[in-house]
C-alpha cells in the first residue's frame, strides 16, 4: 500500500473513473478515458492514465446522414494482482449510435494496461 501525501497514511486506493468526452465526426467515433487512482481516505488523486479510443461506425454514410451518441457505457476492468502477475487496469465501453436515416448501431472496444505505468500525480 502507498502512502497517501494528503493524509500521510498508507491507505489502500480506488480506481475511478470520469465519464467518456465522446466524439463523432462522420463515421468516426472517437473517445477519451481517463481513470484515476484515489486514495481511499481522502480522496486525493495519486496517479492517471488516460486511453484513446478510437472506432469506426459499421454504417455506410450517405449525404444526409449524421450519427449521434444515445448512450454510452463504461465498465472498469481490474485483472492480475496476484502472485507474479501484473495488476492490469482498464475498461471496456459500449456507445449506442442513432443516424439521421434510422439506422442504429453500437461501436465496442477494451483497453488495459498495467498498474505500474499510470502516471504519478503527486
Amino acid at each position: 500500500m502507498p502512502r497517501c501525501p494528503e493524509c500521510n497514511k498508507f491507505v489502500p486506493i480506488e480506481v475511478e473513473n470520469e465519464d467518456a468526452d465522446v466524439n463523432i465526426n462522420g463515421a468516426s467515433v472517437t473517445a477519451e478515458i481517463r481513470l484515476v487512482k484515489k486514495c481511499q481516505e481522502c480522496d486525493c488523486e495519486l496517479a492517471e492514465t488516460v486511453f484513446e479510443f478510437a472506432e469506426e461506425a459499421d454504417h455506410v454514410m450517405g449525404d444526409e446522414c449524421e450519427l449521434e451518441e444515445v448512450d454510452n457505457g463504461i465498465e472498469l476492468t481490474d485483472s492480475g494482482g496476484a502472485r507474479y502477475k501484473k495488476r492490469m487496469l482498464g475498461y471496456n465501453i459500449s456507445i449506442q449510435l442513432l443516424c439521421s436515416c434510422g439506422w442504429t448501431g453500437e461501436v465496442t472496444g477494451e483497453e488495459s494496461i498495467a498498474a505500474s505505468y499510470f502516471d504519478e500525480l503527486v
